[in-house]
């Protein structure tokens, strides 16, 4: 199995001085953390890390002993600073060239570097199932709210089936408070 790595964030948003992968979370980078998640998982044969086109070499030397660790080929190629679907994009020229034969391609984000290898052994079990594409998901636990321009936010959308709960009443009066989530039997991902 291939996996792309995308990593060429700049980190602006974070307001880190430097990529938005390198910076440490308990002393290991993001990128290496991401990494390493992926290649733990035991279902990555070759991974292609997107990287900004300067920080190359950066890259390659924060994962150089992870390649090397185990079976598992680990290729840092430039990215695309325009968007993040451009350096997906850059990372399956890179993949078609390394790995004419790949037929399924995992694409993971460095800012996802928590992601335990059992989803991504789950996300490939559902791919090897037969499902074309495969989205990792979380359950729902924030109420979902609806934001209008003219109305305000509205209370939860009501749907035939969905679980509510009663919130202690903290608003002025005439505020209705409703908790709900959606069925989950609705839902279509790995879990």
């Amino acid at each position: 199995m291939v996996a792309i790595l995308t990593a060429a964030g700049s980190g602006t948003r974070l307001g880190a001085q430097c990529p938005k992968a390198l910076v440490p979370l308990a002393g290991v980078s993001l990128l290496r953390r991401a990494a390493r998640g992926l290649l733990d998982s035991g279902v990555i044969d070759h991974l292609v890390v997107t990287a900004p086109a300067d920080q190359v070499p950066v890259f390659a030397a924060e994962l150089d002993a992870l390649g090397q660790a185990g079976a598992v080929t680990v290729q840092v190629v430039a990215g695309s600073p325009r968007s993040r679907q451009a350096s997906v994009a850059l990372g399956l020229t890179a993949v078609l060239k390394a790995c004419p034969q790949a037929q399924v391609v995992l694409v993971h984000d460095a800012a996802r570097a928590l992601t335990p290898p059992a989803v991504i052994q789950r996300v490939v079990a559902a791919v090897r199932a037969g499902h074309g594409a495969v989205v990792p998901a979380l359950p729902v636990t924030d109420t979902v709210k609806e934001v209008r321009a003219a109305e305000g936010v509205s209370p939860a959308p009501a749907q035939a089936g969905e679980d509510r709960a009663a919130t202690q009443r903290c608003a002025d009066d005439g505020v209705e408070q409703v908790v709900a989530t959606p069925d989950r039997t609705r839902l279509r991902a790995v879990q």
